[in-house]
């Protein structure tokens, strides 16, 4: 079985700022054998999606289960304890981003 991201380039965000920007929204993380099974489980893991005008989506296949946290600021990038615990700030991260490197 594969990990799966499954995101969409129709969406909005604002940031703290209160400036709006174009960008991707994530609909969801799938685990399949195939990017049609995936999409598949998509709509019934996460019915939100079904009838949300979301169209156009865009399947990636997960390569690492661990998030690279960093930041946009020039703030120092921590010392990446998930990699180490599975854990930030007391939290469990296994609901964030379980993708690679993005850029």
């Amino acid at each position: 079985m594969k990990e799966w991201i499954i995101i969409c380039p129709d969406g909005v965000t604002i940031a703290p700022n209160e400036e709006e920007y174009e960008n991707f929204q994530v609909l969801g993380f799938i685990t399949a054998e195939t990017e049609e099974l995936a999409l598949d489980l998509l709509k019934i893991k996460y019915p939100f999606v079904n009838g949300s005008g979301f169209d156009e989506v865009w399947i990636y296949p997960l390569e690492s289960g661990k998030p690279f946290i960093t930041y946009l600021s020039n703030k120092e990038t921590p010392e990446n304890e998930f990699e180490k615990s599975g854990e930030r700030n007391g939290q469990k991260n296994d609901h964030f981003f379980k993708g690679k490197r993005l850029y």
